[in-house]
């Protein structure tokens, strides 16, 4: 069904009566692939900060031993 442009910002459809369920998805590739690597530079930054502070400790317990 297509839909017609109603302003700059809605969309609107001419529907028959009775029961329906629309959905309008907006899923490009792009917003995919930023998500993923958003989440891997996420998870590599937690590596590297829970790494950082566990040599950091560590220095700190050898220093005072």
């Amino acid at each position: 069904m297509p839909h017609q442009r109603v302003n700059y910002v809605l969309r609107g459809l001419e529907i028959p009566a009775g029961e329906h369920t629309i959905e309008f998805k907006f899923e490009p590739q792009v917003v995919q692939t930023g998500s993923t690597i958003a989440l891997a530079s996420s998870i590599v930054f937690g590596i590297l900060l829970i790494g950082g502070l566990f040599i950091v400790f560590k220095k700190k317990t050898n220093e005072s031993a």
